[in-house]
């Protein structure tokens, strides 16, 4: 199965035509708002093209581009200056909808976001932020080192945001894990999508995070060779065990995220159970192409 998984991790990566059209969209919307609104100091791309973890979309997938648009830095909060979310998502709304090239895509205001929609299933939405220089929110919750993340709207109120340092994590467990992190993310991006789609991506991250370098690390104390099928039942195997109901990257001052633990244990031990038999020595390789193309759709291979 070496060779298949190797092509399944090929047909994952963003192909030339998507990388293309991130690189454009993004370099057009930044010369956009940057013309037509004077606080713009920045802007990137957030969110799994951040974390380099995106997978190639399926056919008639919705494809996001998640721009992070800063606007300038807090140093205090309102109503002792600075602004508020509905302003700064008003400031992005009108300094995209003023302009000639995306008045005609009727941009929209859906809090935290301004989307434009394009064609080909392409979104763009942009995320109105303020570098932290505070180092506390207006309740007074500690989100130190100050400078280190933004304060991003969401529901009316500002909620902060680490999106540099949560990208730099999985960058690290990647480096710990001698580099099967990003790609063990994109498969198991691929099974989640066709078996548990309830679960966002995010989090799913973060669960493989935190538990993909320790079973590397187990794997080479005990002298075995990695492969991609074990490392996923391994990962299934332990993870339905220590599910939390909400997931936060270590360190970080993002939000946690709640998911339905019960429902992906679940969800998580029916998928273990199926791959040990896939796994089983006793299982014919045309079983096997057929069972491992169930978990992934049509980006694992029936051919090599």
């Amino acid at each position: 199965m070496k060779e298949h998984f190797q092509k399944l991790r090929s047909n994952l990566e963003l192909n030339d035509t998507f990388k293309g059209v991130i690189k454009t969209r993004h370099a057009a919307i930044r010369s956009v708002i940057a013309n037509n609104h004077s606080n713009v100091v920045e802007t990137k791309l957030i969110g799994s093209l951040q974390r380099q973890t995106r997978i190639q979309p399926r056919q008639g997938d919705v494809f996001d581009i998640d721009i992070l648009v800063v606007l300038g830095a807090f140093n205090q909060w309102v109503p002792y200056g600075g602004v508020t979310p509905e302003e700064a998502l008003e400031g992005v709304y009108t300094a995209t909808n003023d302009s000639d090239r995306y008045a005609t895509k009727n941009p929209k205001k859906d809090a935290p976001t301004v989307t434009l929609e394009f064609q080909n299933n392409i979104k763009v939405e942009l995320v109105p932020a303020y570098v932290d220089n505070i180092g506390h929110s207006p309740s007074g919750v500690s989100v130190f080192p100050k400078g280190r993340g933004y304060w991003v709207p969401n529901n009316g109120r500002w909620e902060h945001a680490d999106y540099d340092f949560d990208a730099d994590y999985i960058t690290k467990q990647n480096v710990k894990s001698d580099k099967w992190l990003v790609p063990t993310i994109k498969m198991l991006k691929a099974i989640r999508r066709e078996c548990f789609p309830r679960l966002e991506s995010f989090p799913l991250e973060i669960i493989a995070g935190q538990l993909i370098p320790l079973i590397i690390i187990d794997q080479k104390k005990r002298g075995k060779q990695i492969s991609s099928t074990e490392l996923l039942e391994i990962f299934f195997g332990v993870v339905k065990d220590s599910l939390a109901s909400s997931q936060q990257v270590p360190g970080s001052n993002s939000s946690p995220v709640s998911i339905d633990a019960v429902t992906i244990k679940f969800a998580f031990d029916t998928i273990y159970q199926y791959i040990r038999i896939l796994n089983n020595p006793s299982t014919s390789q045309v079983d096997k192409i057929e069972g491992w193309k169930k978990l992934f759709g049509d980006s694992f291979p029936t051919r090599i």
